[in-house]
């Protein structure tokens, strides 16, 4: 039996290993927008080097390898909650993990210095570890979305492992001074230490998938939005755009499509710099944001065109929503280079009680509102090619 197990550590600590090495080759073409990778290859390497040491207890001595082997392992079940805040992007305090550490270290040094107890041992490192796990657990099930099946899996293999941790800590107690360590032939402690081994490969293959799903979603992000607003991407808008015309044609309803154009844009980039015209479109998307409807869509036509659709309204509720986006980005100021600076937008509307429920001529006529708005001075709402609602003096 004490090869078997001395085989099973072996094989725990290259596998570990190997797994390791394998998320850090991934972590290198991965976006950084996927966190939490690099910490998950060191906590394998934390337990590989972890359970070496333990499988060493015959070479060296135990008050040097009990000690540091369990910090070791219980480091890696630490850094696994750090690759997981990380992951889920959520902050957390480093301080409680070390003297987490320090106290796991200290008990073990204790119960195998002043008072040799494997009992005591396997019930202070099981119900640390245990305790971590759970913790780890429990933040990746906050963390799931409804379809996250990854990051659901992951969180129960990590139950798994702390559900095996606590039977062994449990087994061990109830033999009182009878039990005997993995390598004293006990079959017991060989299954509980072998589930675990493969638990653990099971949780990093659950991270990697995670990290697969999130590359998935990351990916589908930016086919869908614009990099720098964060709004639809005109393919995107013009989907969806074309889906809410088609439940409007279904109901019988109305609707209206809202063309916007930043006033003066070229200057504010030849003035200020880019990194000024990105900040504007930004502070514009923002404004817009908070006026808008849960229904209504919004997306990035050009450069700095964007356009918004608006279901369910009538074209006197387009013109109001568009009057009162225009006011808002006049007074809004903008922190370019230290300094406030304002901008204004010229609108154009069109609505389907005129063009009908076809998108090509909504906007076609959105956008010839759009250039009457410019004509006529800029900072302008244009319901119709020929009626314009100015800034100032409301319809006329």
């Amino acid at each position: 039996m004490s090869l078997d197990a001395r085989t099973l550590v072996l094989f725990a600590t290259l596998i570990g290993i190997v797994l390791a090495v394998t998320m850090l080759v991934l972590r290198r073409g991965l976006p950084l927008s996927v966190k939490g990778v690099s910490a998950w290859a060191v906590a394998m390497l934390l337990q590989a080097g972890g359970t070496l040491a333990v499988g060493l207890r015959s070479v060296l001595p135990d008050l040097m390898l009990l000690p540091l082997g369990n910090t070791l392992v219980v480091a890696g079940y630490v850094m696994q909650y750090v690759a997981v805040m990380r992951y889920l992007e959520r902050p957390y305090r480093k301080g409680p993990l070390w003297a987490l550490l320090a106290v796991v270290y200290a008990s073990t040094f204790w119960f195998t210095a002043a008072e040799d107890s494997f009992p005591a041992r396997t019930a202070a490192f099981g119900g640390v570890c245990a305790s971590v796990l759970c913790v780890v657990a429990y933040e990746l099930l906050r963390g799931a979305s409804q379809r996250s099946v990854a990051t659901r899996f992951t969180a129960f293999v990590v139950i798994a492992i702390a559900l095996v941790m606590m039977a062994r800590t449990a087994y061990t107690l109830s033999l009182g001074r009878e039990a005997r360590t993995l390598f004293s032939g006990d079959p017991m402690q060989f299954a509980f230490v072998a589930s675990y081994v493969a638990l653990g490969i099971g949780s990093a293959f659950g991270f990697m998938l995670m990290i697969a799903e999130k590359l998935r979603s990351e990916l589908a992000r930016l086919a869908t939005l614009d990099p720098l607003t964060g709004v639809y991407n005109r393919r995107t808008f013009g989907d969806l755009a074309g889906r809410e015309i088609s439940r409007a044609s279904r109901l019988g309803t109305e609707l209206a499509v809202v063309m916007i154009d930043i006033d003066h844009f070229k200057s504010v980039n030849d003035r200020f710099g880019h990194a000024a015209g990105d900040e504007v479109l930004r502070e514009f998307v923002t404004i817009a944001r908070r006026g808008l409807r849960r229904p209504d869509l919004i997306g990035r036509y050009g450069g700095e065109e964007f356009c918004i659709l608006l279901p369910d309204t009538s074209r006197l509720e387009a013109v109001h929503v568009a009057q009162r986006l225009r006011a808002t980005v006049e007074h809004a100021e903008v922190a370019v280079h230290g300094a406030a600076t304002r901008f204004t937008v010229s609108v154009g509307i069109a609505h389907s009680d005129r063009t009908g429920l076809e998108l090509d001529a909504l906007l076609r006529e959105a956008d010839l509102a759009l250039y009457r708005a410019k004509a006529l001075g800029r900072n302008q709402v244009v319901s119709e090619p020929s009626t314009p609602w100015l800034a100032h003096s409301g319809a006329t």
